[in-house]
């Protein structure tokens, strides 16, 4: 199945791309709790070799969120391909973790080096910094 990339998914994913692909610096992630009770995940990128701020990743989702989403709006579509979705299995941040590796392998393929658990925090109240 191809991805399904809007007119404003081109810019921020050649920069992910070239983030990927240079490697110069670490890519870290941060995860920002959305606006649901089973919280949907959105994940920024920090690459400082390609942009100085945050770059949007995607959107992870859990079974239980796609489930309220789906009651919300019950006639929306089921969530297609979309580059920026990815499902995951839990809310856990193990799952997170695993979800940000799956969407990366997902919208780019070649990519070798993969996060591990210490390279993706996760927002709090105390954080400073919103995406």
């Amino acid at each position: 199945m191809a991805l399904i990339i809007e007119d404003d998914d081109v810019e921020r994913l050649a920069l992910l791309k070239r983030a990927f692909a240079e490697q110069r610096d670490a890519i870290t992630f941060k995860a920002y709790p959305g606006e649901t009770d089973s919280p949907e995940w959105h994940v920024y990128a920090r690459a400082p070799s390609v942009a100085d701020t945050q770059i949007f990743a995607c959107v992870l989702a859990s079974p239980a969120t796609m489930q309220a989403m789906a009651k919300r709006h019950p006639d929306a579509p089921a969530m297609p391909d979309y580059c920026w979705f990815q499902a995951i299995k839990s809310d856990a941040p193990d799952d997170v973790v695993t979800g940000i590796c799956v969407w990366i392998k997902k919208v780019f393929p070649d990519v070798m080096r993969l996060p591990q658990a210490q390279d993706v925090t996760f927002w709090s109240e105390a954080d400073d910094e919103a995406p």
